[in-house]
């Protein structure tokens, strides 16, 4: 049944859900893991070998069997039917299908084996030499072996400190679980008669009902994957004796069609080894057996005739009751019963006994046995251990026992109630091993025994050495304590000491944290969460958050502010975007006047946020606390700069960052900003003020007059008549002398002001320029007209229109009369008029002013109050420039005047000159003073006395004139720019803060919008701290602002003065308020608000405004810090955690990865009880925070959640926990949990991961490594692993030596697997507890063959066989592979050693014997110790006097010993007493050596050999002494029928050629030579010219007739040879060489020679030779062709080339001798000498004659082939159409027209290539040198043909430089640029569509009929009439010749144009180095790899000397003769 949670609930398991995905993935059976944590990778099902289909997924190991539990007594009689199948279930299963993935050959099924039908006696051991049946095609069969009294080795189990061994072990099994279904998905109601579960601690009923299982038991499977149909995959093998139980494969067969593929290997019951003899049954124990009722034990292996054969024995089941238990054999222990194993469910089982109770077990069902072989192997081997402990062992063997017994129990029986009962008896037994303490803990909680577990936790604890280990088991403790017991404080102080080990471990802390928080411990929960923040610092933003929540702490619950502030602004360190945090440092820095402290916080917060104009106002805030808080005027200008960067657009920043400028004298600065603040000025009278003040700045602080200039024109545009611009301006300009500036200044002053006494005197300044400066009277006139029109009364402009009226002309003579009637008149009168008459001509006519002056200066000396005089006076010293003098009678005038009007223009007029002409500004004062005197109000005198005021710094004079001139201007924005400008004054200048309060007052007064006024009246306010008249003043600006930005800030400086100087809150938060309903998301005034309502504790409020921020703030992370902070307020100080829940929520919808929110909603959720919350919060915190601990942490949390409160599914916990090894692979409490979850659910696959990644962890005590490895590798047997599995079982002995469980699943799967280390592993171990010295002998030598064959480890493998020679020194395989590998490694000592112990030890003699002969053989083959050899052959054989084996090697060493008498002697011995064919053959045969040799005894040897023959007759070296014996004694015949004899017993060629010539050496010997010449003769004709025989006879040649035996030999060679190329070379050759040289038959050898070509066409050696013979003869033209045609087969050869030259040498020719110096040169064989010929001899390039690479001679000598002759015909008819279809595109080489070379360009590389041009009969072209690299021309279309040329052939050689010009030219030359303009195939099509023309349907199979088509209309569209009738004719003839190989017909092409670019270029060398240059694959090729590596090059050589290029060079005039 599926498992149910706690409550009882949902299922603990889904369907369909897949089972949990840790980290690793599946192996291969062949790929075993050589690290401990590769086995974690290793867990997979290997369906090749157990025909499972697929499970939850592909490799997943099934879940074990479901069955329901039923209880019996251990003491009852149970009865398993073996022969009564297990019941089906009520619905079948089908098979599943096979992986799709898995591509493996579908194993065979196996065909059961049938049951004997008599037992088969026992055998004690099997013999390893027995021949091995294989399991399948190619692979080994799984060995045998024996294993009688194997437990004998198996060792005791280590406890600390003390070791001792344990007795001998029984019978054992196979552990493991078979084949299995799912688990169903949903709980199963029990079926009638279901088992009673009963709870620990009762009794069972024991009314005597029977408890059976339900028939009709149902298995859910996966929803939508087909059932897998039982299998098995591994058997059950007893290790007690080895033998493998063929009935379990019977079993499981009757049920299972398709076995498994390791169980079919070894299913055949006749290849398995017979059990070995058992161990003795203790005495007491079968008197038990016997008074139980139990049968009389009989011999092992006799059954009694109404019994079943013993257990193990083929056809029955290990623990079958069918018919009484099995008879015992003598001495054997008992057996106990079976007890199959508990159901998957995890329930414990439900009885108990102590150490003398019974034991009530929870089993299966006998189809649950049936089914898995590895449960009933689990039991068989649990009853096989409780039958040893019943002998009572030993303390330490009892206590070993009783712990394998409890891990078998515990899995894979699953009864935790039997394995608690084992573990705590091991406990009891060995307290301090660990492997029992941490399984005995184990099943304690798995039965929620919390109490009893807790002591070993202790146990384990003190054990462990490790700090982290011991924190973890402390962790571990403590929530046993807390989810078991609810003991807060115990669990508390043990996860203390838990932190304490390992300070850094989050999840410790975090379960501190929440302790401390559930008891309200605060301090506590403070230095808690300090060392939580702590252990995250690789997490910046957790830290952060953790730091954020500890600063919240000391405030609200500690009172602790400057720790918050300190911790809050780290916690801004490590995340500057910590939410809340920003808000909370404000609020604690404002309350605390921690003004710098605030400042930073400001600009941190500035930086992280988004919005622009938030940004602004925070520097802004900023800078105000500088400069009022701090006084730093800097930093304050600092922070506006910033503000005004990010937001250029708040005029409150602007005018304080100018007061701030203006305050620290940075004018330039304050210039820029007051530019930027004019920008957002809408007023103009703020404007023009703002302007005056930038041109003031500029002029008088910068001392930029020109700029100056500028601004105050830009004030002037918006108010012309504006004073102060108009004076300054006016200054300026004259200065500078720009009039036509300056008159259009006066101008727009002139026709902007309503006074017309102000316009006048503009015009008369204009005039005046007008007439002095620009020398214009017209215009001067006209102006001083407009002057008087507007001022009638005005002398200046009425005198100088009568000045400027009068003519000119030459009137000196004139001016002499007059004077000479001056003198002669009497009346003052005449004189006066005369004298004026003589000054004005000398102003009107002479231009002499000066003597006009002294004319009228003596008109006044005659009437001083002469009005007339005066005025012209005036007029006289102005145009002199006597500016003094001109004061002087203006002053005059003045005095001699009565009317005031009159008197102030002239007062005015003599200070301006004053003033301007003469710079007396203290004159021109007193003037002006004097002006204002009489008439106060006149403006321009007021005018100019502010101007002089101004200039020279008398700024009180100044402010009296502006008052004055205030006076008399109209109300009116001009009257308020003025008292602006007062105001400025007073402030800037006289440092008069009252008046100029007055002044801005007046002036908002009139114009209450001012700003300028405004903003300066409140920053005097603002210094003077007047902040009641400053608010009066902000509320005034405030009701006349419209825009919502402006009233917010004017707002907020309400509030902020309401709050900060008049401390009245209620109005403070009324103005933010204010500020707020204008910007709904001002910053300042939120945060002001907040502050405020937070001083008043008015919290609810608090929380509407921050709900209000929240929903209108632009940036994220201010709406984020708003909520933040109304979750704290709701939580602390509202005491409303819903609310608090609700606003942290919103955050997360907000921000989903907010820590800070996620933090305080941890607490708030465990608060309220929302377990579900707080999961899903654990998630979210998991996926967030960076810290791999505190991701850990949180995981680990929800995994509690998940098991405790929420309830979750099996797989819902199971995969969190999984998540948590991919962070942490070595988790203790992740591992433990999916430990514990995999236990309880039967999951192999979990816990096979999970042991796998605790045995990979470092520092793990061994003996628990060793459990978790033996658990491992049973699991991995269970899924097929058997490599995988072989591999844990060693490492688990490596950690625990002593590991029986490990011992024996290495021993079982060793025969199983493939593997050579495992399997030399287990054999090893294997025969180390083998009893049999042979048995264990013949292991140790196969673990020697793989340790030396496979694992090439000679020095483990020679181990191995010492081993195996000190168990079995008769094991003569060990030997022998002993000496072999250590003759291989050099310890020739060492084996000495090693095989005299075994030869002494040796209980056969024979065996003995050997191996001392080998000992000998040591000695004298190896160790070159004859002497030693000798001297323990000698000494064994006193022993053994007639063993020939030792005798012949004793001789053989005495003759080799040069004791040549004692080894005769020693050889005679042998004839006397040898009766073996072999010994007598070697001893006569090295006897006659000795005789023949040594001692010199001919007869005798002769009579050995014989002797020896007879034996072996056709003995060839027997023969041949016997030749050489007869030879000696001078029997010659008897010698040369021997050597008969040794010929007819050859049957080789070697052989016989060898016989031949002995033979013959025999016959010349004895003086007959001609038969000694016909043997050789006979050894020629075998072996050819290269032999023995052909080099002898050439020594035994005395005449002519010899030759020619010689050659009839070689001829009859040849026929022997036919066929063989390379033979038949060489005897042609040969014959030849004697025909012509040793028999002076040179037409012979000619002969001979041309019939070998013809024979063996390919051997250039015969060519050769015969163009050397033919030269020789004079034959020279026969032989140059018999060379020329050798160079045409081997271009790459030069010798036929220097035959070719040499017979043109002796022919004359010496211009084709140079030719064949080519070919030379370029394979690099040339001489100095030669290539000094061939450079003297070249002709140069291109001087061919004109016109004489015709086509037609092109096709003639040139062309390979006519191939595509009608191709190139029909090319040629739509040459016309291709030139204008595919116009070539000069861009493309970045050419254009203009860049043709013609041939009047005088280049020369155009006359070079018209020289080629010419030699192909080429009339013109156009040519073009582009920037290219490359040796290619290219050809392109045009109305001529286009060549283009890339620049660096320039740099070639002229020859190089010819070939690559002929090359394309020779296609231009045929018309057949378009072979290298397009493709082969481009151009098929493109001649496919032409033809087309007369064969409509001709190349539709080639392209697409409607293109071509198209591409048939536009060809001929392009041609005339004329055109188009070739076209027709030549397209027919295309359609109807054969087919072009255009590929092909290119190659030809591309042949013939560089053959004849080679022949114009006339320099091979030269052509075939660029050729190299241009393949890149022949670039590093030289001599004749270049030649034969490149097929174009040797063509080339080919053509070089060709008759047709010699021909070819005659008729073009580069060959002369």
């Amino acid at each position: 049944m599926a498992q149910q949670d706690d409550k009882g609930g949902k299922p603990a398991s889904t369907p369909g859900r897949p089972p949990i995905t840790l980290p690793g993935g599946p192996l291969r059976d062949d790929e075993i893991p050589r690290d401990p944590a590769d086995l974690f990778d290793a867990i997979i099902v290997d369906e090749r070998a157990t025909g499972l289909g697929v499970a939850a997924r592909p490799g997943a190991i099934p879940p074990m069997p479901t069955m329901p539990p039923m209880e019996v007594d251990i003491d009852e009689e149970i009865e398993l039917q073996a022969d009564e199948p297990a019941r089906p279930p009520s619905r079948p299963v089908p098979p599943a299908p096979r992986a799709p993935e898995i591509k493996a050959d579908k194993p065979e099924p196996s065909k059961p084996a049938p049951a004997p039908t008599r037992p088969e006696p026992s055998r004690p051991f099997a013999k390893l030499s027995e021949p091995k049946p294989a399991a399948e095609s190619g692979k080994p069969a799984p060995p045998t072996f024996g294993a009688g009294g194997l437990g004998k080795s198996l060792g005791s189990m280590p406890m600390r400190g003390v070791s001792r061994p344990t007795p001998a072990l029984g019978n054992t099994t196979l552990i493991g679980s078979g084949p299995t279904a799912k688990a169903p998905s949903q709980p199963q109601p029990a079926a009638p008669g279901s088992p009673l579960v009963v709870p620990p601690g009762r009794r069972p009923d024991e009314s005597g009902t029977r408890k059976t299982v339900a028939d009709d038991l149902e298995v859910d499977l996966e929803s939508d994957v087909p059932a897998a149909a039982p299998s098995i995959d591994v058997l059950a093998v007893t290790a007690r004796d080895g033998e493998i139980d063929p009935a379990v494969v019977q079993a499981a067969r009757a049920e299972v069609p398709r076995a498994s593929e390791s169980a079919t290997r070894l299913s055949n019951p006749d290849t398995t080894p017979r059990p070995g003899p058992a161990a003795p049954m203790p005495e007491a124990l079968r008197t038990r057996l016997l008074a139980r009722g139990a049968p009389p034990p009989g011999p092992r292996g006799q059954a009694p005739s109404d019994r079943s054969p013993v257990p193990g024995a083929p056809g029955q089941v290990l623990g079958d009751r069918s018919s009484g238990p099995a008879p015992l054999a003598p001495g054997e222990p008992p057996r106990s019963r079976t007890t199959p194993m508990s159901g998957p469910s995890g329930v414990p089982a439900t009885g108990a006994r102590g150490p003398s109770g019974p034991v009530t077990r929870t089993i299966s069902s006998p189809a649950m046995a049936a089914e898995n072989p590895f449960l009933r192997a689990a039991q068989a081997q649990i009853e096989a251990w409780e039958a040893e402990l019943a002998t009572q062992p030993d303390l330490f063997r009892a206590a070993r026992l009783s712990y394998e017994i409890g891990r078998l129990y515990e899995y894979p029986l699953g009864d935790v109630v039997q394995a608690g009962t084992y573990y705590l008896r091991a406990h009891g037994l060995a307290p301090e091993f660990l492997p029992v303490v941490r399984g005995a803990r184990r099943s304690l909680l798995a039965q929620k025994n919390w109490s009893r577990a807790l002591p070993l936790f202790d146990t384990e604890i003190r054990l462990t050495s490790e700090q982290k280990r011991k924190a973890a088991l402390l962790a571990a403790k403590a929530t046993v304590l807390l989810d078991g017991l609810a003991n807060d404080g115990e669990a508390r102080a043990t996860f203390a000491q838990a932190r304490d080990l390992d300070p850094s471990n989050v999840a410790y802390l975090r379960a501190l944290e929440q302790l401390d928080a559930k008891a309200g411990a605060w301090d506590q929960l403070e230095r808690t969460t300090a060392q939580l923040a702590s252990a995250v610092e690789k997490d910046p933003r957790l830290r952060s958050a953790l730091v954020a929540r500890r600063a919240h702490l000391a405030e609200v619950r500690l009172k602790s502010v400057g720790s918050s502030v300190e911790l809050l602004e780290t916690a801004l360190d490590l995340d500057p975007a910590a939410s809340g945090a920003f808000a909370a440092l404000k609020r604690l820095h404002h309350g605390q006047h921690r003004w710098r402290e605030l400042i930073s916080v400001l600009e941190r917060e500035a930086q992280q946020l988004g919005d622009p104009d938030v940004r602004a106002m925070s520097y802004y805030r900023i800078a105000r606390l500088h400069s009022e808080r701090l006084g730093s005027r800097d930093k304050a200008i600092a922070a506006l700069e910033r503000s005004v960067a990010e937001s250029p657009r708040y005029r409150l920043v602007l005018e304080e960052l100018i007061r701030l400028y203006e305050a620290a004298e940075r004018y330039d600065a304050m210039t820029h900003t007051l530019q930027a603040l004019v920008e957002l000025l809408e007023l103009p009278s703020e404007k023009i003020s703002v302007l005056y003040q930038i041109g003031d700045i500029v002029e008088h602080r910068l001392h930029n007059e020109d700029e100056a200039m500028e601004w105050y024109e830009a004030a002037l545009e918006i108010e012309p008549a504006y004073r102060p611009s108009l004076r300054a301006l006016s200054k300026l300009l004259t200065r500078k002398k720009q009039w036509d500036r300056l008159l259009h200044m006066l101008q727009a002053e002139a026709e902007a002001v309503n006074d017309g006494t102000r316009a006048a005197a503009a015009y008369t300044k204009m005039a005046e320029i007008h007439e002095v400066q620009l020398e214009d009277p017209e215009r001067a006139m006209e102006y001083h007209s407009r002057a008087l029109t507007l001022h009638p009364g005005l002398a200046t402009a009425f005198k100088a229109l009568l000045r400027l009226f009068a003519a000119s002309g030459r009137h000196h003579e004139l001016i002499e009369l007059l004077e000479r009637g001056i003198d002669s008149a009497e009346e003052d009168d005449r004189r006066i008029a005369y004298l004026t008459r003589i000054a004005d001509l000398y102003v009107d006519y002479l231009n002499e002013p000066v003597q006009a002056a002294h004319t009228y200066r003596r008109i006044l000396k005659i009437d001083p109050d002469h009005i007339g005089a005066i005025h012209a006076l005036q007029r006289a010293c102005e145009l002199a420039g006597r500016y003094k003098e001109l004061v002087e009678a203006i002053e005059l005038e003045a005095s001699k005047t009565l009317d005031k009007p009159r008197i102030v223009q002239l007062l005015h007029r003599a200070g301006e000159v004053l003033d301007e002409k003469l710079d007396d500004r203290d004159g021109a004062l007193v003037r002006l003073r004097r002006v204002l005197e009489v008439d106060p109000k006149y403006a321009p005198a007021l005018a100019s006395i502010g101007r002089l005021y101004h200039r020279t710094g008398r700024w009180d004079e100044l402010l009296h004139t502006y008052e004055r001139e205030l006076a008399i201007t109209p109300p009116g924005k001009a009257a308020v720019a003025l008292l602006h400008t007062m105001g400025g004054l007073c402030e800037s200048r006289l440092a008069d803060t009252r008046r100029a309060i007055g002044c801005y007052r007046n002036a908002i007064e009139i114009d209450a919008k001012h700003g300028p006024s405004l903003h300066a009246l409140q920053r005097l306010l603002e210094r003077g701290k007047s902040w009641q008249e400053l608010v009066d003043v902000l509320e005034v600006e405030l009701r006349g602002l419209s825009e919502p930005r402006a009233r917010a800030q004017v707002a907020y400086r309400v509030g902020r003065v309401y709050e900060e100087h008049l401390t009245d809150a209620p109005r403070a938060v009324v103005a933010y308020q204010a500020a707020l309903q204008a910007l709904g998301d001002y910053r300042p005034a939120l945060d002001g608000l907040a502050r405020v309502r937070a001083a008043l504790e008015a919290w609810p409020g608090v929380v509407e405004d921050l709900a209000q921020e929240a929903a209108t703030a632009k940036d994220g992370s201010l709406a984020t810090a708003a909520l933040l902070r109304a979750g704290e307020v709701f939580a602390e100080q509202l005491g409303q955690p819903e609310r608090a829940i609700a606003a942290y929520e919103r955050v997360l919808e907000r921000e989903q990865g907010n820590l800070a929110a996620m933090l305080a909603l941890d607490a708030l959720y465990r608060q309220q009880g929302m377990w579900k919350s707080l999961a899903d919060l654990q998630v979210r915190l998991s996926k967030h925070v960076g810290d791999e601990g505190a991701k850990v942490a949180a995981l680990r949390e929800l995994a509690r959640l998940y098991e405790g409160p929420v309830g979750a599914d099996i797989d819902t916990i199971r995969n969190t926990y999984g998540a948590v090894l991919q962070r942490a692979p070595t988790d203790p409490v992740a591992l433990a949990g999916l430990e514990r979850l995999a236990l309880a659910g039967r999951d192999d696959q979990t816990l096979a991961r999970i042991d796998a990644q605790i045995v990979g962890m470092e520092g793990e005590d061994p003996t628990l490594l060793g459990a978790y490895y033996t658990r491992l590798g049973e699991t991995l047997e269970r899924a097929g692993s058997l490599q995988a599995a072989a591999k844990s079982y060693e490492m688990a002995l490596t950690g625990d030596p002593e590991s029986l469980g490990a011992i024996l699943g290495l021993v079982r799967v060793s025969t199983l697997i493939d593997d050579p280390r495992a399997l030399a592993a287990a054999k090893a171990r294997l025969a180390a507890a083998e009893r049999s010295g042979e048995t264990a002998a013949g292991l140790l030598v196969e673990t020697a063959k793989i340790r030396l064959q496979r694992l090439d480890d000679p020095e483990a493998a020679t181990r191995d066989l010492e081993l195996a020679l000190e168990r079995y020194p008769d094991h003569a395989e060990a030997a022998d592979m002993l000496y072999k590998i250590l003759l291989m490694l050099e310890q020739g000592t060492r084996l000495l050693e090693k095989l005299s112990q075994a030869a002494a030890a040796a209980r056969g003699a024979e065996r003995s014997a050997a191996l001392w002969l080998r000992i000998a053989e040591l000695y004298a083959d190896e160790l070159g110790n004859l002497a030693g050899g000798i001297s323990v052959l000698r000494r064994v054989l006193r022993d053994r006097p007639r063993h020939a084996p030792m005798l012949l090697f004793l001789a053989d060493l005495y003759n080799r010993n040069a004791q040549w008498g004692d080894a005769a002697e020693i050889y005679g011995e042998i004839l006397q007493v040898a009766s073996q064919p072999d010994a007598l053959f070697t001893a006569n045969r090295n006897l006659a050596g000795l005789l023949a040799d040594h001692i010199g005894d001919l007869p005798r040897a002769r009579q050995c050999l014989e002797a020896a023959l007879q034996v072996r007759p056709d003995d060839r070296g027997a023969l041949l002494a016997l030749t050489d014996v007869y030879a000696r004694m001078g029997d010659g015949a008897a010698a040369a029928e021997t050597a008969r004899r040794l010929l007819r017993a050859s049957t080789t060629i070697d052989d016989r050629v060898a016989a031949i010539v002995h033979l013959a050496h025999i016959e010349l010997h004895q003086g007959r030579r001609m038969q000694g010449l016909e043997a050789l003769l006979s050894a020629v004709a075998l072996e050819g010219p290269d032999g023995v025989a052909a080099g002898e006879y050439a020594k035994q040649v005395q005449s002519a007739d010899d030759w020619e035996l010689y050659e009839q030999a070689l001829m009859r060679h040849l026929q022997q040879v036919a066929g063989d190329d390379a033979k038949l070379g060489r005897a042609y050759l040969e014959l030849a060489r004697v025909q012509g040289e040793a028999m002076q038959r040179s037409d012979k050898a000619i002969a001979t020679l041309e019939f070998g070509i013809a024979e063996v066409k390919q051997n250039l050696s015969l060519r050769l030779a015969l163009g050397e013979r033919l030269r020789a003869q004079g034959l020279a033209d026969q032989a140059g062709a018999v060379f020329r045609q050798a160079a045409g087969f081997y271009p790459a050869s030069p010798d036929p080339w220097r035959g070719l030259v040499q017979c043109y040498v002796d022919r004359g020719k010496m211009a084709e001798a140079a030719l064949g110096l080519g070919p030379l040169c370029v394979l690099g064989a040339a001489s100095e000498s030669d290539m000094r010929a061939l450079s003297r001899m070249t002709p140069k390039p291109a001087s061919a004659a004109p016109n004489s690479f015709a086509p037609e001679v092109l096709r003639t000598h040139l062309d390979r082939s006519q191939q595509g002759a009608v191709a190139e015909k029909l090319i040629n008819a739509i040459s016309l159409s291709l030139s204008k279809l595919y116009l070539g595109d000069l861009t493309r080489f970045s050419v254009n027209v203009k860049e043709k070379i013609t041939a009047r360009s005088g280049n020369p590389l155009r006359a070079f290539v018209d020289k080629i041009a010419g030699l192909f009969g080429l009339p013109d072209y156009d040519l073009y040198v582009y920037r290219g690299a490359g040796t290619t021309v290219s050809l392109e279309f045009g109305a001529l043909p286009v060549v283009l040329v890339p620049a660096t052939v320039l740099r070639l050689s002229e020859p190089q430089q010819a070939f690559v010009i002929a090359r394309a030219l020779a296609y231009v030359q045929r018309g057949l640029q378009a072979v290298t303009r397009f493709k082969a195939s481009e151009l098929m099509l493109i001649l496919a569509a032409a033809a087309r023309t007369a064969a409509p349907n001709y190349g539709s199979n080639l392209a697409d009929p409607s293109a071509l088509d198209d591409l048939q209309r536009r060809i001929v569209k392009v041609l005339g009439r004329r055109e188009r009738q070739v076209l027709q004719d030549v397209s027919a003839e295309y359609a109807q010749s054969a087919p072009v190989d255009f590929h092909a017909w290119y190659a030809d092409l591309k042949t013939t144009s560089l053959r004849a670019a080679a022949l114009i270029a006339a320099d091979l060398p030269s052509c075939a180095a660029l050729l190299r240059q241009e393949d890149q694959a022949l670039l590093y090729l030289e001599g004749e790899e270049l030649v034969f590596n490149s097929e174009v090059i040797a063509d080339l050589l080919r053509f070089w000397c060709s008759e047709g290029a010699i021909d070819l060079r005659r008729r073009t005039g580069l060959l002369s003769g």
